[in-house]
């Protein structure tokens, strides 16, 4: 049974035509999660630009990571993996302008490295997703950006339909790397950056073999315990 969403309060800054970003002033289901990696890869982040009148940003985005597996705990079947990858999960809680759009940046050394495609980074093209039901609105659309490799995964929410006093969905992605920091970007009436949890191919954390590794090592198995079973019968 999914948990219900649950807003711990609101702060909001006032603060004159330059970029900031401030402390933890929203928080969610994800802040504070058992079943995510901690430390500070489980946190939230406030960002917030205003240029004056409507052109402003204004919002708080939850993040954590999950190691392979344990996602499920959290949210049963709502991990496109089936377990196997590490699952990375925002949520957005507005306090101004309309959202159009968050991005979550990719590691740069990620998109260079030699065999990193859509593929790797989830089971499938296409793969980033949201879990429905868990905020008020879910994207209206959501992709990787970047060929041949992504730089960053994207979910929009056209029209501006995320709006003041909401909160997004949980938005998640899937990848075989352990977790480190980069960028988060909101746009609404204006745009401003933040940082959060995303894949690192140079994390502490190791590597989740890929499904074409794991066949492998299974094939492996079985033919290591066939082989062990014929000399038991000699």
């Amino acid at each position: 049974m999914r948990r219900p969403l649950r807003r711990f309060g609101a702060a909001s800054a006032i603060l004159a035509g330059l970029v900031m970003s401030l402390g933890t002033a929203q928080a969610g289901v994800l802040v504070g999660d058992g079943n995510a990696i901690g430390g500070s890869y489980n946190g939230s982040v406030h960002i917030y630009q205003s240029m004056g009148g409507p052109f402003v940003v204004d919002a708080d985005v939850d993040f954590a990571v999950y190691a392979p597996g344990d996602f499920d705990s959290s949210f049963p079947g709502e991990d496109p993996s089936g377990g196997s990858l590490y699952v990375y999960a925002y949520q957005v809680f507005n306090s101004d302008s309309n959202i159009k759009g968050v991005t979550v940046g990719l590691h740069s050394d990620a998109a260079r490295t030699v065999g990193i495609d859509l593929a790797y980074l989830g089971p499938a093209p296409g793969s980033p997703a949201f879990v429905a039901g868990s905020g008020n609105e879910a994207p209206t659309s959501d992709y990787y950006v970047g060929s041949p490799a992504p730089t960053s995964v994207r979910w929009d929410f056209t029209g501006g339909t995320l709006g003041n006093g909401e909160s997004s969905d949980i938005l998640i992605f899937t990848s075989v790397w352990g977790p480190g920091m980069d960028s988060c970007t909101v746009m609404a009436g204006w745009t401003h950056t933040g940082e959060v949890v995303s894949p690192d191919p140079n994390s502490v954390y190791p590597p989740a073999p890929e499904p074409a590794s794991l066949a492998l090592l299974g094939l492996g198995a079985a033919v290591f315990l066939t082989a062990r079973s014929r000399r038991a019968d000699i």
